[in-house]
């Protein structure tokens, strides 16, 4: 029975007694005429009011062709029943339809999230093989793209997914809000069914029924359960819509069906009525005469790619969108679908897009209608927008015209003097028009981007500087917040507001609105550049504190400071936010508990990018120090006394740097940014040499990661990886030792004393000083202060000595490292007096590198 019609704008609704609403024209010829049977399928833990909006666009569009009907059999919690169950109730539903609307000649599926894996279950079930045909005959013929059928008795039209783990949700990156990180990824597979109970087995591939293989492996062919891949070839078309970024429930590679090397290269859209859809491909079926596809060692294990292999037996059309210039990009899994028009505004082209395909479908017997380019992408900047760089000359300045923005490009860099400089090539760069998304004050832009580091000077129609110039575009590295996944996510008034440790606080809350530079050192006019959000506690945050459950996870080895850091955390939770459940990591796997990750960077080595420092550095040099003075003493005591300490720097010489700037008595430091040789004129053997004969001793501090390509040399040892993944450094202090001592003993028929000094487990075990200490307070105060927030997936960190919230992808792109063209290192050979060991054209093509690197590092493909 029908519970009521409603009317809105020419369009009826009607719910239906046993579940799901139809959506069809008002006016009765219409609707008596409509003979094309639409079904939306809505995702997990969704409703068929997902799919409201985007039903009555159809409806309007398309009166008097469709009927459409939004699934609701499987809403909410029944979502958790498993993509089997789920798929029996949605073929029952769909009969139920077709008999209360007889006149029903074709149907077509459009589906969300999982309500794909629904969907291609589901019209198993509803298959019928051709007439004069019998199932045997139809699964030995799994090849063919003629096959025929029916669904339910009417003819297959369009089988259309959007943002569907087709490939399921175990594999790396299929989930993109665990980060890629291996060890999230193993763990959410083994507790993700005491979260999404069976779904989540058959997403991660974990069910086991009776001995069989997943279901969803059992769903890419025909079998006596079902024929799956007969009914999914039946229809005319099928479409797969997905992410390219930004959906953080559903990797760009599971929902595009491919592997990791036929994910392609896209460009931002420059079309207007389709902004966001940035590739098209047409991809054709594989049949059992044609080799399977090319397979390589792509990441993919053998049931991912027996998946990839078994889906691409029938054609398949591929659509990737990007919202990365969104507002409300990090809700990318929402937008796709277009709940709403208020919330996802900016998806409404989607259904344009599907309306558009669904049109030519229904009219002209499924034409395509010129969209599709096979394998290319079918939008690039037009030329009056795109510049292609072969080869820099040694000043350029180019001006690129829109009808809308001014972008002027410049950069000085020396051209290459050495012939043997091999510099990396320099790819093309593409220039689009800005999206400027955001204003922060009156007159000044805001530049929410992606991942890319951009070196673009773009004026817009905003206020003017004391030479009648326009301002410069502000850009921010955001982080994402909760409400981006969950928009209707509630927040309540932070308990901060009633604590007595802030009650005497002038400003208790960091506004929303605050930015931190990453630069502050800029020329006069010159762009404001790139700032990061703010750390510190928020007048809102977005968990109830006696709800929270936090877990502490550590990774790597000690570090001064890692106490105090967990302490904190922990004091903070409790004594600012009433937090008082603190887990381990593996209570958390053994209840299956939901994490919210705050990242607060870890390395002694202080080679985290962006951020001033790591925790433990200033812990780390002040220690160095006793070994340093205890090297000093030694030698001093001695004729001809050489002391060599060793210090942590794997990649990043900072430590041995300060150390040595920090202390008066080293004559030498060595790191793995500066090159150096042994013999020869300027060589370290001649240093040496000069100093005992003016001092008859010297101290030499060595980076662990200095010289390891001359070690590896002499001890004709290979190159080998510890258990996570980095290379195993040989000793560099020994070798030197040694070498040295080999040198003057056997060479110059000098006596020398030498004295080896590695503190490096010694640093790593003690405690924090009182400068790190306060630093791990503000870290972890920080931390929680982001977390109960609302925001995620940052790091936290001091950006010019003011702690901000920085997107972890930003510090783990790069390395940082000494740089010999500063005038850090330049302070050091001052002090020290050492040789450069590197000639002026070696100088010279360092600095040289450095600009090709940086300009390299650009990736200047979208704005």
């Amino acid at each position: 029975m029908e519970n009521g019609v409603r009317e809105a704008g020419g369009v009826c609704s009607t719910e239906t007694g046993n579940g799901g609403e139809d959506v069809y024209s008002c006016k009765e010829s219409d609707a008596s005429s409509a003979d094309h049977l639409v079904v939306m399928v809505h995702g997990i833990l969704g409703s068929g009011s997902d799919w409201k909006f985007g039903a009555e666009q159809f409806v309007q569009r398309l009166p008097d062709k469709v009927f459409v009907h939004c699934s609701e059999r499987n809403a909410a919690k029944l979502t958790l029943d498993g993509v089997d169950v789920m798929g029996e109730r949605l073929a029952e539903e769909v009969l139920e339809v077709i008999k209360r609307k007889p006149g029903l000649r074709k149907i077509s599926f459009i589906a969300h999230s999982v309500g794909g894996l629904v969907a291609r279950y589901a019209i198993g079930k509803l298959y019928r093989p051709p007439e004069g045909g019998n199932a045997e005959e139809v699964s030995t013929n799994v090849s063919s793209e003629e096959s025929k059928g029916t669904i339910a008795d009417l003819q297959p039209m369009n089988f259309i997914t959007v943002a569907t783990p087709h490939l399921g949700s175990r594999g790396n990156k299929q989930v993109p809000f665990l980060f890629g990180v291996t060890a999230f990824e193993k763990a959410a597979g083994l507790v993700i069914h005491l979260i999404f109970r069976r779904t989540g087995r058959h997403l991660f591939l974990r069910d086991d029924d009776e001995g069989k293989p997943p279901l969803l492996r059992r769903m890419v062919e025909d079998n006596e359960e079902s024929l799956f891949m007969s009914a999914l070839r039946s229809f005319k078309r099928r479409v797969a819509y997905s992410n390219v970024g930004y959906d953080h429930i559903v990797g760009w590679r599971t929902s595009s069906i491919r592997r990791n090397s036929e994910l392609p290269k896209w460009e931002d859209s420059v079309d207007e009525k389709y902004p966001h859809v940035v590739y098209e491909e047409r991809c054709k079926a594989y049949d059992n005469e044609q080799s399977e596809p090319p397979v390589e060692d792509d990441g993919l294990d053998a049931l991912e790619e027996e998946l990839v292999t078994g889906l691409s037996r029938v054609s398949w059309e591929k659509v990737d969108v990007s919202f990365h210039r969104s507002r409300v990009k990090f809700a990318a899994h929402s937008i796709i679908q277009v709940k709403d028009h208020y919330m996802h505004s900016e998806g409404c082209w989607f259904l344009s897009l599907i309306k558009a395909n669904a049109e030519d479908a229904l009219i002209t017997t499924f034409s395509r209608n010129g969209i599709s380019i096979v394998s290319q992408s079918r939008t690039s900047a037009p030329p009056s927008l795109k510049l292609r760089v072969s080869s820099l000359p040694s000043t350029m300045e180019t001006t690129l015209i829109s009808a809308s923005h001014s972008l002027s490009v410049s950069w000085n860099s020396v051209s290459p003097t050495s012939s043997n400089r091999r510099f990396a090539p320099v790819s093309s760069f593409s220039f689009v028009k800005l999206g400027l998304t955001k204003r922060l004050s009156p007159g000044r832009k805001l530049i929410s981007r992606q991942n890319c580091l951009i070196k673009v000077r773009a004026s817009t129609d905003g206020a003017v500087n004391a030479k009648g110039e326009q301002n410069e575009d502000f850009v921010i590295e955001d982080v994402p917040h909760l409400t981006n996944f969950l928009p209707d996510l509630p927040s309540f008034p932070s308990p901060l507001k009633k604590s007595q440790a802030y009650a005497i606080v002038k400003r208790t809350f960091v506004s929303p609105e605050d930015m931190v530079a990453q630069k502050i050192v800029v020329q006069k006019d010159s762009p404001r550049g790139i700032h990061f959000r703010r750390a510190g506690p928020h007048e809102k945050v977005y968990f109830k504190p006696e709800e929270v459950r936090a877990c502490i996870v550590t990774c790597g080895g000690l570090c001064p400071g890692i106490n105090t850091v967990i302490r904190e955390i922990v004091c903070g939770l409790s004594n600012m936010y009433g937090v008082n459940e603190v887990l381990g990591i593996q209570e958390v796997e053994r209840r299956g508990l939901k994490m919210a990750v705050a990242g607060i960077p870890k390395t002694i080595d202080n080679d985290i990018a962006v951020i001033d420092k790591s925790f433990g550095f200033d812990t780390a040099v002040e220690e160095a120090q006793r070994a340093i003075n205890a090297a000093h003493v030694e030698v001093e005591s001695v004729e001809n006394g050489v002391g060599i300490v060793k210090l942590m720097g794997r990649y990043s010489g900072f430590i041995a740097m300060h150390a040595t700037l920090a202390s008066r008595d080293v004559d030498c430091c060595l790191i793995p940014e500066s090159p150096f040789y042994l013999e020869g004129q300027g060589g370290l053997f001649e240093f040496v040499e000069e100093r005992l004969k003016e001092n008859g001793h010297m101290v030499i501090v060595l980076a662990e990661g200095a010289g390891q390509e001359y070690v590896a040399q002499s001890w004709h040892a290979a190159a080998e990886k510890d258990a996570s993944g980095n290379r195993l450094l040989l000793d560099v202090g020994l070798w030197l030792t040694q070498k040295i001592k080999d040198h003057f003993t056997n060479v110059r028929k000098m006596a020398i004393n030498m004295k080896y000094i590695d503190p490096t487990y010694m640093i790593r075990a003690i405690p924090s000083n009182a400068s790190d200490n306060i630093y791990c307070t503000l870290l972890a105060q920080n931390a929680v202060h982001g977390a109960m927030a609302g925001y995620t997936g940052f790091t936290v960190g001091p950006v010019n000595s003011r702690h901000a919230y920085i997107p972890i992808n930003r510090v783990t792109e790069t390395q940082n490292t000494v740089k010999l063209t500063d005038r850090m290192w330049a302070r050091l050979l001052a002090s020290t007096n050492q040789p450069g060991f590197l000639s002026c054209e070696v100088v010279q093509e360092r600095v040289n590198a450095e600009i090709f690197d940086e300009i390299n590092s650009m990736k200047i493909t979208s704005i």
